[in-house]
């Protein structure tokens, strides 16, 4: 399962410091907003799923990452959102380290199996110190998204 379509470009998001990104709420609501915007979602039922999953563990995996994810009865197709944040967020994260990259999905509530194998390839990709150290030095939305969705070690993950 690649990035590639649950990422497409337009939905890696190099978030700057004019958008309110400070705490875990922020940031849930700004990936709820992107998710519905381009799964053709409601907003504030993708924020109130994603919300109500973090209530239950967070999805902070740790080394700065989030993969919070919001599990949807009837979507056509699952969606996701790349965002690196400006500065890091508590997300009671296993490490205790802050959050500044984030992987946010929609996905389709009957298909727990897939969802899974493809949360587990997500956290394995990102969680790799080069690909932490990539991402972290991307210097514009451009190179951003070339390291998500056209670097050679991408093409296969999640």
């Amino acid at each position: 399962m690649p990035f590639r379509p649950l990422l497409a470009p337009g939905r890696v998001v190099l978030v700057d410091d004019a958008t309110p990104a400070s705490t875990r709420a922020d940031v849930l609501g700004l990936a709820a907003g992107l998710l519905a915007r381009h799964g053709g979602l409601d907003a504030p039922r993708v924020e109130h799923l994603l919300v109500q999953r973090e209530a239950m563990a967070s999805t902070g995996i740790g080394f700065g990452i989030a993969i919070p994810h919001a599990r949807m009865p009837g979507l056509a197709e699952d969606v996701g959102v790349f965002l690196r944040l400006p500065h890091p967020v508590d997300f009671a994260a296993v490490d205790g380290v802050g959050v500044d990259l984030v992987f946010a999905m929609a996905v389709e509530e009957a298909n727990v199996q897939a969802h899974l194998r493809r949360l587990a390839a997500i956290a394995d990709r990102l969680g790799s110190p080069a690909s932490c150290t990539a991402l972290r030095a991307a210097k514009d939305q451009a190179a951003l998204e070339h390291q998500l969705l056209d670097a050679g070690h991408y093409q296969s993950a999640a």
